[in-house]
């Protein structure tokens, strides 16, 4: 994994030419994988409930800590 960001991609190239994963590609997996798991966890559903707002609440503080992940880290490369 590279330690910086290369505009929206979510792969560049070290210094020796191998590719390897951004922190925006490590964000991207976080946000897709927590909707995953949010999506396993309403299977069991069988008629068209909605979600708790418990499990609404949990799901938005889940992409906002991966945003402010993001952010901060970006702000603190800029700042370097």
């Amino acid at each position: 994994m590279t330690d910086y960001y290369d505009g929206t991609k979510f792969f560049a190239l070290k210094a020796d030419g191998t590719p390897a994963a951004t922190p925006l590609f490590v964000v991207l997996v976080a946000v897709e994988l927590t909707d995953f798991v949010f999506a396993i966890d309403n299977v069991p559903v069988r008629h068209h409930h909605h979600l708790s707002p418990s499990t609404l609440r949990c799901r938005c503080v889940c992409v906002c800590v991966c945003v402010c992940v993001c952010v901060s880290d970006r702000e603190s490369e800029s700042k370097a």
